[in-house]
């Protein structure tokens, strides 16, 4: 009562546990191929934004460049600009001093001539003044006269030479300022070329630093990508290793709860045996002896039976049996030595000479060969499956195992593979070596595993961040490498073009070799035209003096009056002179302004020219960059809403991560929770089986109980009492020499109870047979609970201790016919039920072989019919069926494997279209080989397919047509297929 209300709690608690996470291995898995598909989509979206910041980042690098252009072009126009502006201001200059040069020379002309008037009245009234003092001064003016007329010739030379310097100096000054010009313009040229040149040191230099900066992030992102494909790599590892981990802690613990019942029972005997207690104990078999580890797998999957006990005899076995039962220590299987057959345990001869696993043991003694023999016969080792296959189906069925631990059995049936494989069971501990130490060991390494995974997880998804970061950077960095380039460029290019102008400029403003020679004569004569006059002057200079002499004389004579006019007729010559010199100034300024207007006209018609060309050029680029810039916004916006779709994707995957993560947390330790309740659980089951067990047992020692009326035997021999028990002892030779089992015979001994020897009656005996009752008492769970154990225990040890030395023999030779007639029909009925469950297993492995070996024959011809289509149709392709489990072909199905002309092998699902319609048109043509059938319909079978491929299958439709193998009906719109079909 109290197991079944600790089962009715445990299964409770269990139900409620259950109902609790019900649908959580479904749910996770529901959450792992959302995860798996997010991930996919996530990457899928992140190439694609890649791909757009890829294409958008080559926008922003064409935007550069048309940046650089234009601002080249623009500086180009301002330029021409600046020339237009300078050449009209210097054309507007040149105007206003060819017009004042005019007005001072029409000026000046007017002035002369009025001077010229104006002189002539004055040196008239100075000739009057003179003919009034001719008496006096007679004498003086005509050796002046003499004189003058001495210099006349002299002073013309003077003038000549004068006029011929004053033309000299004005084409002397043209040319050089045409070189001061061309030194002015020169020296701007190259302080544009030093700022253009620092400039681009600069840009240099930043480049250099923009260019190491993308060689490190380049490094860094060839090892973070490194890094994550490791880690990607790693992951499935990781999350095996830990699904592993968990696994093997959660059978550790069900392994743990399931063998410390076998544990206690063999440490339970073992303490027997070595106090004395029991005798003929010689503990597990497969502790007995020992294997070469090569067949560890291969003997602990064929014979189970090494954990059964070895007894010496059946009395051993039923002591070790009642001593189990009595401690509640749980159950076992005992072999005993004394019961085996004896057999022929030499070495036989086998197929292949393939070891026989009995003659690999090495047992502790020779009396436990007949053991091992017992429970591994002529079970048979094969290195493979194929050597397996060809040993066990030979003339004479065998029993094979192979070292992987695959066995087939005589009756064909193959058992064992997969990932996890029994061994141990021939070493020298249980095979189960797991205890609480070790379960806790296994859950501690599950523990670290799973903190190694959340770190692995935290570090893979810095690392992705980090990528991302520098994903990010490398094209903002393209485009400040392309943009910096491209100013290195336009400053190389800048200098460049200033060299070619200052090179134009040196041609322009270089005196040429005419002008450099004009330059040198026109100074050169200059000065020898100036030397000339000071020797005229100087030749003159003596002649001069004495007329000045005489002129003073003259004066002197004339008094103040004659100084007078004469220094009014000298002012108004000198005033000539002046306007003369002015004159001629303005000529030579009127004419250089004229020559300078033309050259500047013909500089703006060329700088107007290229700057309506850069001015086009301009426009156009305007144009382009209007369109680009369009495009570029256009991509900008979807850039921008890829990178918002993807984080929204990576946040929704990283909250379906975390859902799953707390999922599979609760699925865990719902697993640990269930496992520890299910054994608790197992372990009560067993209890209340066990307790059953009994129940049933003394139940029916109970039923067969009877009460005799003794009233009638008083005084009567002995001989004739009739037993309380009939059938008490049983046969021991009926213990099953094999596996002797807790609960038999032995507790059927301590249940009897005999009537004693005949005694001679008494009067106590008479008055307790007046109140001796007629049925055996029957006690309700109430009063069972109200009875107290250890009284109960007292009364049965005082009942044995007085029937322990009373010899009983009642009928037993009854008894033992009885149960002769009893065992012989219980082992006819055996034997017809062995013989019919021999025959229908055997009808049942005729059928399986019979299915195997058509369904084989059927493969065989089908992939060989499709290897010969597909070859056929393809021109040189090949194409194979092939069972994914050859031992069970039907559990796992087929795998179609597809290698197109100059391709590698391939699972159909991942060929293209026309290659899948070839392989399918080649699988049914080759299942109509196999088993044909009369009509076919095909729609559209070439929608995929070009004319070349579309050939071949027509033609062989064509031909089984004709040869009229079956009907076709090809529903098509192409017209070769049509006119071939």
């Amino acid at each position: 009562m109290v197991t079944e209300e600790a089962i009715n709690q445990m299964q409770a608690q269990l139900d409620d546990e259950l109902e609790k996470h019900q649908g959580s291995e479904t749910l996770i898995k529901d959450l792992q191929k959302q995860y798996k598909q997010g991930s996919k989509e996530v990457d899928a979206s992140c190439k694609h934004t890649q791909a757009l910041a890829k294409e958008m980042a080559q926008f922003d690098q064409e935007r550069v460049k048309f940046d650089e252009k234009k601002k080249f072009l623009d500086g180009k126009r301002k330029k021409f600009e600046r020339t237009i502006a300078n050449a009209e201001k210097d054309s507007a200059t040149a105007d206003e001093t060819i017009a004042e040069s005019t007005k001072t020379m029409e000026k000046s002309t007017k002035d002369v001539a009025d001077l010229e008037g104006q002189i002539e009245a004055e040196e008239a009234q100075l000739i009057k003044i003179r003919e009034g003092l001719q008496g006096k001064t007679q004498k003086f003016s005509d050796q002046i006269a003499i004189k003058q007329k001495t210099l006349e010739p002299w002073l013309e030379k003077i003038n000549e030479k004068q006029s011929a310097i004053a033309v000299a100096e004005s084409e002397l000054t043209i040319l050089q300022d045409k070189a001061n010009a061309g030194a002015v313009a020169l020296e701007e040229l190259e302080a544009k070329i030093k700022t253009n040149e620092v400039t681009k040191d600069e840009k240099a230099k930043e480049l250099k630093a923009c260019e190491a900066q993308m060689s490190k992030l380049a490094k860094e992102a060839e090892k973070m990508q490194s890094e994550i494909n490791i880690l990607t790599e790693q992951e499935p590892k990781m999350r095996a290793k830990i699904s592993s981990t968990r696994q093997k802690a959660d059978e550790a613990r069900s392994s743990l709860a399931s063998t410390q019942t076998r544990g206690k029972v063999l440490a339970a005997l073992m303490r027997m045996r070595e106090s004395g207690r029991i005798e003929g104990f010689h503990g597990r078999l497969g502790n007995l002896g020992t294997m070469d580890e090569k067949y560890d797998v291969a003997v602990s999957t064929a014979c189970g039976a090494l954990d059964n006990f070895v007894t010496e005899t059946v009395e051993s076995g039923q002591q070790c049996i009642e001593y189990l039962r009595k401690n509640n220590l749980g159950r076992g299987n005992f072999i005993c030595l004394d019961k085996l057959k004896d057999r022929n345990l030499a070495p036989i001869q086998t197929p292949e000479n393939a070891p026989r696993l009995f003659d690999l043991v090495k047992p502790q003694h020779d009396r436990f060969r007949p053991a091992f023999y017992h429970a591994m016969q002529d079970t048979l080792v094969a290195v493979d499956l194929a050597q397996a296959n060809r040993i066990a189906y030979g003339a004479k069925r065998w029993r094979v195992v192979t070292l992987a631990g695959e066995l087939i059995d005589k009756s064909g049936t193959m058992s064992g593979g997969g990932t996890t494989v029994k061994k141990g069971l021939m070493s020298s501990q249980l095979s189960s070596d797991i205890t609480k130490e070790k379960v806790a060991k296994l859950e501690e390494d599950r523990d670290t595993w799973e903190a190694k995974f959340q770190e692995f997880q935290e570090y893979q998804r810095e690392c992705e961040n980090r990528m991302k970061e520098i994903n990010d950077e490398i094209p903002a960095l393209e485009t400040k490498i392309q943009k910096i380039g491209l100013e290195v460029e336009s400053a190389t290019r800048n200098i460049a073009d200033i060299r070619r102008h200052i090179k134009s400029v040196s041609q322009e403003y270089q005196p040429s070799a005419s002008d450099t020679a004009r330059i040198k004569e026109l100074q050169k004569g200059i000065a020898s035209l100036n030397s000339e006059i000071e020797k005229l002057r100087g030749e003159t200079s003596s002649v001069e003096e004495e007329i000045k002499a005489l002129q003073d004389k003259i004066m002197e004579v004339g008094g103040e009056k004659l100084r007078m006019q004469r220094a009014l007729v000298d002012g108004l010559k000198d005033q000539i002179t002046s306007h003369n010199e002015e004159i001629s100034f303005a000529e030579v300024r009127k004419a250089k302004a004229e020559k300078q207007k033309v050259k500047l006209e013909k500089d703006i018609a060329k700088a107007t020219k290229e700057c309506d060309a850069a001015v086009a050029e301009l426009e156009q680029l305007d144009d382009d960059i209007t369109n680009q810039g369009t495009k570029s916004d256009e991509l900008r916006q979807k850039v921008e809403e890829a990178q918002s779709a993807l984080a929204t994707k990576k946040a929704q995957l990283q909250e379906l991560k975390e859902d799953l993560d707390v999922k599979t947390s609760e699925l865990n330790e719902t697993r640990a929770i269930e496992i520890e309740m299910r054994n608790k659980l197992e372990e009560n089951q067993k209890t209340l089986a066990e307790n059953q067990k009994r129940q049933r047992y003394w139940d029916d020692k109970l039923s067969k109980l009877v009460l005799q009326d003794i009233n009638d035997l008083i005084g009567e021999s002995a001989s004739k009492r009739v037993t309380s028990a009939p059938g008490n002892n049983g046969d021991k030779s009926q213990v099953d020499s094999e596996d002797v089992e807790m609960g038999e015979t032995a507790e059927a001994e301590k249940a009897d109870v005999s009537m004693g020897e005949a005694e001679e009656p008494r009067a106590e005996d008479q008055e307790r047979s007046m109140h001796q009752p007629q049925e055996l008492p029957q006690y309700t769970p109430d009063e069972l609970a109200e009875m107290s154990k250890e009284t109960l225990k007292g009364e049965i040890a005082a009942l044995e201790e007085k029937t322990q030395n009373v010899a009983v023999d009642l009928g037993v030779l009854a008894e033992y016919r009885r149960r002769v007639e009893e065992h012989a029909a219980r082992s006819t009925d055996l034997q017809s039920a062995l013989d019919q469950r021999d025959s229908a297993k055997k009808r049942c492995d005729d059928l399986r072989r019979m299915r195997l070996e058509g369904f084989m024959a059927g493969f065989s011809a089908i992939s060989l019919r499709l290897k010969e289509m597909y070859q056929m149709i393809t021109m040189g392709g090949n194409a194979e069926l092939e069972l994914v489990d050859s031992l069970d072909p039907f559990s796992e199905g087929i795998l179609f494997s597809v290698m197109p002309p100059k391709k590698s092998w391939k699972n159909i699902g991942n060929l293209s279209g026309g290659e899948k319609t070839l392989s399918s048109l080649a699988l049914v043509f080759a299942l109509h080989h196999y088993k044909p059938t009369p009509l076919y319909v095909m729609d559209e079978i070439d929608a995929a397919l070009d004319f070349r491929n579309v050939g071949l299958p027509s033609l062989s439709i064509s031909g089984r047509r004709r040869r009229r193998l079956a009907k076709y009906y090809c529903l098509d719109r192409k017209i070769p297929a049509l006119t071939i079909s």
